[in-house]
């Protein structure tokens, strides 16, 4: 199963693979030996360090609507006091970040760096030479080389199809984004409820729901179908390519039999009124409305979900819970397993044009550093956490990990590259800590992510973004109704007939080539 991009594309790919990044490194000189200088001469002292200078650099990155970048956010001193490196930040206008970064390698007038929501971005642009081959700066970043031994499948997900590297990876926070199934645990138990093991039992407790609730929509999403790909795993199949490890070949998900039972369920339970007639245009606000209000109760989104609506929803339902649900078997063919991405898709790019570009290295290298991660995860100790029992805690100032990034700016867009992702358990909720533990046993191998090159991705822009709008158009009308799946083989045929093979071609072959640029492993 394929992994969506924050725009709705899937162009990427984690190989499992592994390749020591050190061969790319300029060679190292043998080090002297005291014990050959002669007698009459002293050993070399080693030099001193060159004294850092200061350095302002510029950034472009997103605003998070909840914590919207502050200019007074200690993170960002905190980082300046250890690198002397200064950061003007820039934060586009408007909510199409990727658009805003697209008019800025357009411009030509870019910052030294920039915050960019997925690895597409920096391939595309990076192969045009608007950004920076990272590994031709690798003896100025033994932390990042280190980093990537230690990660060799996200060495093989970050490598373009030129071979080169266009993009420092965030990582820790994936963990965080994980996709599953959340439910209204409180009024499961009010109303003795248990948890479906399958869809013809989550059917039958959403039908008891809506009895009991006749002005709710028991089941909910947002975002358009942004969560059907999760629904799909557990039917065994994908909304987008995947590959399959065990026939060893690439699929389209959405032209399979399970694909179409998963739509048979939800058409069921949409005629039903068990999700909200315009559940196409929700946004996250009514999404979270809808739970403020007691009208929804079952969801599909991501685990930190359970404390970011559960804090702030208690204030007016005091016993309210939002926990992990455990996700059902979609059919006879189909497995309680959950899409996990393996390593965060977003990250940084390098500007070619930067005047500043050792700066920047020694910025991320610091950043990737055991100092720089702990600081970027954990703040100042003695002022954001303390040490007790040899480990970190943070201080009761903050009740939330939300409240931590509200106030401080930790781990939000721009401010961290790695995160010690102890620090977001540190301030998770009891029920937030059992799911995390629950949760890896329910997860499908990550899926492979193919690099593309420019040739490719034009194919996938256009053949491809032709076959994906197709597909959403009717998968929304399967389940509303709106078209009979009767007509199933005839939106197949459809498919195939905007060029779905040449896409499927486009993946096969870009898995390929990366396999061989790997080491063939």
């Amino acid at each position: 199963m394929n992994i969506k991009t924050a725009f709705g594309t899937t162009l990427a790919v984690l190989l499992t693979a592994g390749t020591v990044i050190g061969c790319s490194s300029a060679p190292t000189a043998p080090a002297a030996n005291p014990a050959a200088a002669p007698d009459n001469q002293k050993a070399a002292e080693p030099a001193k360090p060159a004294e850092v200078k200061p350095a302002t650099l510029r950034m472009a990155t997103s605003n998070h609507p909840i914590w919207p970048y502050n200019k007074n956010w200690s993170i960002y001193k905190n980082v300046e006091e250890k690198t002397k490196i200064h950061l003007d930040v820039q934060t586009p206008p408007g909510n199409d970040y990727e658009a805003a970064l697209n008019l800025i390698v357009a411009s030509g007038d870019m910052p030294d760096f920039m915050f960019v929501p997925n690895i597409t971005i920096a391939n595309k642009y990076g192969q045009q030479g608007a950004f920076v081959d990272i590994s031709q700066y690798f003896d100025l970043l033994p932390n990042f080389k280190k980093f990537l031994q230690a990660r060799p499948e996200v060495q093989a997900a970050i490598m373009s199809a030129d071979g080169k590297y266009y993009f420092f990876p965030n990582s820790g926070l994936e963990k965080q984004l994980r996709t599953t199934w959340l439910y209204r645990e409180d009024l499961f138990k009010k109303h003795g409820l248990k948890t479906p093991a399958n869809y013809d039992e989550l059917g039958d407790v959403l039908k008891k729901l809506k009895e009991l609730y006749p002005d709710s929509y028991p089941l909910t999403f947002y975002n358009k179908l942004d969560k059907a790909d999760a629904m799909a795993y557990n039917f065994n199949s994908s909304h987008f390519p995947y590959y399959d490890y065990d026939k060893k070949e690439w699929r389209f998900g959405p032209v399979e039999d399970n694909y179409k039972l998963m739509l048979e369920y939800l058409n069921k339970f949409y005629k039903a009124g068990y999700i909200p007639p315009d559940f196409m245009a929700h946004q996250r606000k009514q999404h979270q409305d809808l739970f403020a209000q007691n009208k929804s109760f079952i969801t599909v989104d991501a685990i930190g979900l359970i404390d970011e609506y559960t804090e702030p929803l208690k204030k007016a339902i005091p016993e309210f819970q939002l926990s992990y649900m455990v996700p059902p078997k979609g059919g006879p063919n189909g497995a309680q397993k959950m899409p996990f991405i393996g390593m965060e898709t977003r990250g940084y790019t390098v500007s070619s044009n930067s005047k500043n570009i050792k700066d920047v290295m020694r910025y991320f290298d610091y950043m990737y550093s055991d100092e720089g991660t702990r600081l970027a995860s954990w703040g100042k100790e003695g002022e954001d956490f303390t040490v007790v029992n040899g480990k970190n805690q943070f201080k009761p100032d903050y009740t939330s990990f939300a409240d931590l990034r509200i106030k401080t700016g930790i781990v939000t867009p721009g401010s961290y590259v790695v995160m010690d992702f102890d620090a977001y358990v540190n301030l998770s909720s009891p029920q937030m800590k059992d799911a995390f533990k629950t949760v890896e046993g329910y997860e499908a191998k990550p899926q492979p992510r193919p690099a593309f090159n420019e040739k490719e991705m034009e194919t996938l822009s256009t053949i491809g973004e032709a076959v994906n709008k197709y597909r959403d158009e009717n998968v929304a009308k399967f389940i509303m109704g709106q078209r009979n799946l009767s007509e199933w083989n005839q939106y197949v045929e459809e498919l195939k007939k905007l060029g779905l093979q040449k896409m499927m071609d486009v993946y096969k072959t870009a898995y390929e080539r990366t396999l061989k640029n790997m080491g063939g492993k």
